[in-house]
């Protein structure tokens, strides 16, 4: 409709992949990033959204390489780095989409069994954001670490934690002042949660914050959905956890990490029916 648009290209790449059409959407990203001045923002945005693409798939050596392409051309040009070092978006910082690569090419060496590679990109990730939480579930997930590296790992995620505490103390005061404010309150409270629901901490104020998260934006995210159904499953509360997930499912059908989610809470509740059908009865010697 508008060949020569660049704008309009992305914005088509990102209902393509709202609809599930991955491949027709993999083109108009290619297309926005092959014909956008190397200095453009849009370029950078549309890489970012196609690795975001290809994770969500689980073809994380594509994921990887996207990003790779982005760090490389931020190293070469250090206006564009300066340019997304200012933004207030944590998730387009130079540092998060370094350890964004990391952690990707991380997730494709454990896919492949290669756990020394696995661990390599883990750490270079860490080093880049100490605070992206993608990272530290994976480091938390790790199997088979020793003391030293368990310890190591644990002293992230509190850090890291006390980091989001401490933002999110900050903005709440002024949250009501200006939407943008609002919405990156929104964001802290999600940050806080997911790393939380996902390792260790305080289960009950992730929950807290997930919930706050979503009421912002009237329960209508898939994503902060998602981190809400991670946070009651936390708790134990896995009918609640099914039930959320499931409207994250409803509003984002095709979003591969929210329907494997979905499908991980509900074999572990066939699990619980399993062992409560098997369990003798009261009356029933042991």
């Amino acid at each position: 409709i508008r060949p020569d648009d660049i704008v309009t290209h992305l914005i088509v790449a990102e209902r393509l992949v709202q609809m599930g059409l991955f491949s027709w959407a993999e083109g108009e990203f290619r297309f926005v990033i092959e014909n956008s001045p190397t200095e453009a923002r849009l370029s950078v945005l549309a890489g970012l959204m196609m690795s975001a693409m290809f994770q969500d798939l689980e073809r994380y050596l594509d994921a990887a390489t996207a990003r790779e392409r982005i760090v490389k051309r931020m190293d070469e040009n250090p206006g564009l780095r300066e340019q997304f070092e200012a933004t207030e978006d944590g998730s387009l910082s130079p540092k998060r989409i370094r350890a964004g690569m990391d952690y990707c090419y991380a997730m494709h060496f454990s896919a492949t069994g290669n756990r020394a590679k696995q661990i390599e990109h883990l750490d270079k990730a860490a080093v880049a954001d100490p605070s992206d939480a993608d990272v530290l579930i994976a480091l938390f997930r790790l199997s088979d670490q020793d003391e030293k590296r368990r310890a190591s790992t644990k002293r992230l995620i509190e850090r890291a934690t006390r980091k989001f505490q401490l933002e999110i103390d900050q903005l709440a005061p002024l949250a009501a002042e200006s939407e943008g404010i609002g919405e990156l309150l929104a964001t802290k409270h999600n940050e806080y949660a997911w790393l939380v629901s996902n390792t260790f901490g305080d289960f009950d104020v992730a929950l807290d914050y997930a919930i706050k998260s979503n009421e912002h934006y009237g329960n209508s995210k898939a994503g902060l959905l998602d981190t809400l159904g991670r946070c009651h499953f936390a708790k134990g509360d896995l009918e609640s956890a099914i039930r959320v997930q499931t409207r994250a499912n409803q509003l984002e059908p095709h979003s591969g990490a929210i329907a494997r989610q979905l499908a991980f809470f509900r074999e572990e509740a066939a699990k619980r029916d399993a062992a409560k059908r098997g369990a003798p009865r009261a009356s029933e010697p042991n």
